[in-house]
Order: C-alpha cells, then structure tokens, then sequence
C-alpha cells in the first residue's frame, strides 16, 4: 500500500474523529430523549465481532456492581429508544435491475452521530475484535453519575474479567 492511502486514511480517521460528538453532547443526548443510562451491547473476538444494541433506558438498569434489581422488570418497563447506524450507499434493485442511491434523512444522520459516538469506548478497546480472544460486554452511559464504563469478560484460555472506566 503507498503511503498516500495510508495518509488519505489517517486524514479521513482524523476528520470523522473531529465531527464526533463530546462526552458531554452525548450525555445530553440521553437525557434529552428521556433516558438516564444507554446501554451498548457487543462480543466478538478472533477477527469478528459487532455492536449487538444500542438502547436508551429511563431507569438504570446497570450499577457498576453489575445489575440493578429486578433488572428484567427494568428492561421491560424502562426503554425508551434504539440507536442504530444508518449508511448511504447503494442497492442493487432486482425489479428494475438499477442500481439505487441510498439517501439518508438528516434525523438519521443525527441518529448514525450519536451511535458513533456511543460505541467509540469499543471501536477504541477492540477495534475489529482481531486477536486469540473473544469478548461480550456491555458499555454503559450513566447520566445521572456522569460515568462511562465498560463491563463484561474477555475470554483467552481462561476468561478475565473486564472493567474500564472512561473519563
């Protein structure tokens, strides 16, 4: 590879990076949206891996001992958003046989921002889940304490436990 792509790439990270969200914005996304506690959950390991939800809670549903009480009643009784990321692109149409440029609305561009930003802790952690281990964890954003941390268990020959605290 020259070392134009890679400059073009370390430019393109840096530009993504700068449009993110703050710590701060995203805090006062969630509580803007009715939720004290977004939940990002995730695994992965051995060169796969993915966030499997995003979900804004009205109620916390995690201590950073671990659950709070009667968690699935919480679950059930306290949701009040999914993020998820939207993309642009293309599709290929089989009726028309076209190929069809993918727009996204300007909320949904929004939308993709805050699921960026919320997932970051583990796109930093783990990036593309490469490596001889797997992970399923959690990261959780507590307005309410200010917190962000992550929690779960990464798993070599012998699983270890998983706790990070951000900022």
């Amino acid at each position: 590879m020259s070392t134009n792509f890679w400059a073009e790439h370390l430019a393109r990270e840096e530009a993504r990076k700068a449009e993110q969200m703050t710590r701060e914005e995203v805090m006062a996304k969630i509580k803007e949206m009715g939720g004290v506690q977004a939940i990002v959950d995730f695994h992965g390991g051995g060169d796969e891996g993915h966030i499997e939800s995003v979900y804004i809670y009205s109620k916390q549903v995690r201590t950073k001992e671990g659950l709070a009480d009667q968690e699935l009643d919480i679950l059930k009784n306290s949701h009040v958003a999914t993020i998820q990321e939207h993309y642009t692109g293309n599709r290929f149409d089989q009726e028309s046989q076209q190929w069809i440029k993918i727009e996204i609305t300007p909320e949904q561009v929004q939308e993709t921002r805050l699921f960026e930003a919320i997932t970051e802790p583990v796109n930093e952690e783990f990036g593309s889940f490469a490596g001889e281990f797997s992970v399923d964890g959690v990261v959780v954003w507590d307005v309410e304490l200010d917190s962000v941390w992550m929690d779960g268990t990464v798993y070599t020959e012998v699983g270890e436990g998983l706790y990070k605290e951000f900022g």
